[in-house]
């Protein structure tokens, strides 16, 4: 590292890009020019998972004149961090300082947004729209523009629908709770190529809600109750879309009708499901991957999760393998 004042600050903040967080934190203490690279680094992306790992960052930061939430560009909360009102308070803290902020995720958690809250680039967010935050939230997002990738979940079950209008004209991607959708204006739909929709807590009009969209390259079904039927009224809607992901907790899918409903569909090259290992025959047969490719020759990737199996299969040449 002796040489490392030769090499421009730039390569040196490339090559410390591929570090690891605890290398990072010995880069720190070596030199101040190596030091301050370092730190830039460290903080630039603060995922946070656990209780303890949030407090230690609110007492490092604390000070006004601490400068390390200028590095901060990602910042996000585990689903292990729990919801409570001291959380809260360390939020609303928090993120007024993170000025340069790209992508906030924070999963289960809804805090009360400040009218002082505003990121000049945001891209990404991801959280919970919640009782408490249900009239602060929207008006947060719509003083965001720049976002791209939306994620809003439903804080409670039977939880009523919001009343607001998002307008996010960058919006190219969305996932989560089907009874936001309505609250996406025609300008914020126009451009969505990613949608995943979750129908936990109610039934979707599926018709509907693709109808809004323009082309799409990847749709997601959560929680559906025929995935058969999803299936083919997807490829009837978007028969050009690339991928789909489909699940469901209620019901088993037979093979021959998820065979039937991929042959409407004219480019698709992956498919999901996380089902029962009881449905659609046995997702580590070769046969029914087969049976589903046949059905659909664009196919390239068919991937299967629950709770006693996760394998995917890929079109290697001419050949289907499974990838270990």
């Amino acid at each position: 590292m002796s040489t490392a004042p030769q090499f421009p600050n730039e390569t040196l903040v490339e090559i410390f890009e591929h570090a690891a967080k605890a290398d990072l934190v010995a880069l720190c203490v070596t030199s101040r020019l190596i030091g301050g690279l370092a730190t830039r680094l460290l903080y630039r992306t603060i995922d946070l998972r656990s209780l303890a790992q949030l407090a230690a960052l609110v007492d490092t930061i604390a000070p006004a004149e601490c400068v390390l939430c200028r590095h901060v560009r990602r910042f996000g909360l585990g689903r292990r961090v729990p919801r409570s009102q001291q959380v809260g308070n360390w939020l609303a803290a928090l993120l007024p300082r993170f000025h340069l902020l790209d992508a906030l995720r924070l999963h289960h958690h809804a805090p009360d947004f400040d009218e002082s809250v505003c990121f000049g680039n945001l891209r990404l967010f991801g959280g919970i729209a919640g009782l408490t935050n249900s009239t602060s939230l929207p008006r947060f997002l719509n003083r965001h523009p720049t976002l791209r990738c939306l994620t809003l979940r439903k804080g409670l079950v039977g939880q009523p629908p919001w009343d607001a209008v998002l307008h996010l004209p960058n919006l190219c991607e969305y996932f989560g709770d089907s009874s936001f959708l309505p609250s996406l204006d025609e300008a914020s739909v126009r451009g969505v190529r990613d949608l995943e929709v979750s129908t936990a807590g109610g039934e979707t009009d599926w018709e509907a809600v693709l109808a809004r969209f323009g082309p799409l390259d990847y749709v997601g079904a959560e929680f559906v109750h025929d995935i058969a039927a999803t299936l083919a009224l997807v490829a009837r809607i978007c028969p050009q879309v690339k991928e789909v992901g489909v699940s469901s907790r209620s019901q088993a899918a037979e093979l021959r009708d998820v065979a039937n409903a991929l042959k409407g569909y004219r480019a698709l090259r992956s498919l999901a499901w996380d089902i029962s290992s009881t449905c659609v025959g046995g997702a580590d047969d070769l046969d029914t991957i087969q049976t589903l490719a046949a059905a659909c020759p664009t196919l390239r990737r068919v991937t299967g999760r629950d709770r006693v199996w996760d394998m995917e299969w890929q079109m290697t040449e001419k050949d289907w393998s499974r990838k270990e």
